[in-house]
């Protein structure tokens, strides 16, 4: 009889726990697992019309260096790594709406009187065994409410993840303009040190002539110092965001090919600019928007169980002499039972904590849409000043080029000295450096304004 008991406790327990609103199958980019009950304003269906980084910032050698970090590197597993934790805590939260089997057997010795054997002794079996089977049911739709908010909470710490992506991605981006920008720096102060070294050879040979004094020969030399400083900073720099860019990778023992020019790489084109699109587009919205709605469930939840609970329970006690043989006394015994909350007050402060949750997280997600619109102005304010900075100093450069053309035709019938020629060179030098750093600010605030709108890599979490 136990056995059959046990049976059919298993039978009801394979029917209650089949549930096909699964949250622990989800993956980020896909959002079916969500039901139609749950309340979710912004889907990923909103993203699909929207640029990726790949289309945004065309770098073939960046995307690969990017993908392999997000493939080996222990800094982004870790992310994915937390998503598994929340599934897992999601797991826990929600076990208290599915069956409970409990199951124990033991040995047992004593002795039990009763009016029916006129209170004599009889020994109890030794061997006793139990089975116990509970059920809650979702009478009032308090588990429902809870699941959704479950599910609405993996959802939005997957947009967390999202969010922690759109930041490692930017910021290898970052490393790596600033490594292709370095390099041709490095080159272009190469090139004043050695303008420089002929200047200061010819005021040389002026100076040993006795067609001037040594004045010249002190100011070239303290140029070339600080241009020799300079060069050696801007190494120190260079190496420094190898290890940067390494480190992101997961391996120190990456290869850093020799990047191409930041002047041979074209200026990306700026999105249309639609705010709130680009809102829905943004991780930390809505992840800041999914937790809020999880927590209008979880208040639900909060009240609904206040509500009376109907559960079923069913249990079995067996007990025998020896274990080889039969039960020698057994009882079953199982129904509904009504659980009524007359007066629960740990219950209502939990109403009330989650009301304080719910208002709390209703001001951070309007405070993250005001500063999200912020950021994004701001991008665009500075990508406008930069591309406007970028143009001027590329026609000064321009203009500068012109006049060391002039002075080569001077040079070449006589009308100016080689110092002459070699110092319009500098100057020449001296306005790419600018130039090169006004293009390499641009290149930042795109970045810039490509975070703060949330275009984010191309393939899913």
């Amino acid at each position: 009889m136990h056995f059959y008991l046990y049976s059919f406790i298993l039978f009801l327990s394979a029917g209650c726990v089949n549930n096909t609103n699964s949250i622990f199958n989800y993956n980020s980019g896909s959002g079916s697992v969500v039901s139609e009950s749950s309340i979710v304003l912004l889907t990923e269906g909103n993203r699909s019309s929207l640029v990726c980084f790949q289309d945004f910032i065309v770098e073939h050698d960046l995307h690969l260096i990017i993908n392999r970090s997000l493939e080996y590197s222990p800094f982004w597993q870790n992310q994915l790594a937390n998503l598994e934790i929340i599934k897992d805590r999601a797991r826990m939260e929600l076990a208290g709406e599915l069956p409970e089997l409990k199951g124990s057997i033991g040995w047992k010795v004593g002795k039990e009187k009763s009016r029916e054997t006129n209170l004599t002794s009889q020994k109890v079996p030794d061997f006793q065994s139990s089975a116990n089977f509970s059920w809650e049911m979702d009478l009032w739709g308090k588990w429902k409410a809870l699941r959704e908010s479950e599910v609405t909470t993996v959802l939005a710490e997957s947009h967390t993840i999202r969010a922690a992506q759109l930041q490692f991605v930017y910021e290898i981006a970052t490393i790596w303009f600033k490594l292709s920008f370095l390099e041709e720096e490095i080159e272009l102060v190469n090139d004043q040190i050695r303008q420089h070294h002929e200047i200061h050879v010819l005021h040389l040979h002026k100076f040993h002539a006795g067609l001037e004094d040594n004045s010249s020969i002190i100011e070239m030399e303290i140029a070339l110092k600080r241009l020799v400083s300079e060069y050696n900073q801007l190494k120190k720099d260079q190496e420094i965001e190898r290890i940067k860019i390494k480190t992101l990778m997961g391996s120190h023992t990456a290869n850093i090919e020799s990047l191409e020019q930041l002047t041979k790489k074209s200026i990306p084109e700026l999105p249309i600019i639609q705010d709130a699109s680009f809102l829905k587009n943004r991780p930390d919205v809505l992840a800041s928007q999914n937790h809020l709605l999880a927590q209008i469930k979880r208040h639900q939840g909060s009240i609904l169980n206040l509500y009376p609970s109907l559960g079923l329970n069913l249990s079995s006690i067996g007990m025998s002499g020896d274990l080889s043989s039969p039960f020698q006394q057994w009882k079953v015994q199982g129904g509904p039972t009504i659980d009524i909350p007359l007066w629960n007050p740990k219950r209502k402060l939990k109403i009330k904590e989650e009301k304080a949750k719910l208002k709390a997280l209703e001001f951070r997600w309007e405070s993250i849409l005001l500063q999200a619109a912020e950021e994004i102005e701001a991008a665009r304010l500075t990508q406008l000043f930069h591309l406007d900075n970028f143009n001027t100093l590329e026609d000064i450069e321009n203009q500068y080029s012109e006049l060391y053309e002039i002075s080569e035709e001077k040079f070449a019938r006589g009308l100016i000295s080689k110092i002459k020629l070699l110092s319009s060179k500098v100057n020449w030098t001296v306005q790419k450096r600018q130039a090169l750093h006004a293009r390499y600010k641009l290149w930042i605030s795109f970045l810039s304004i490509g975070k703060s709108l949330g275009i984010g890599w191309g393939e899913n979490v």
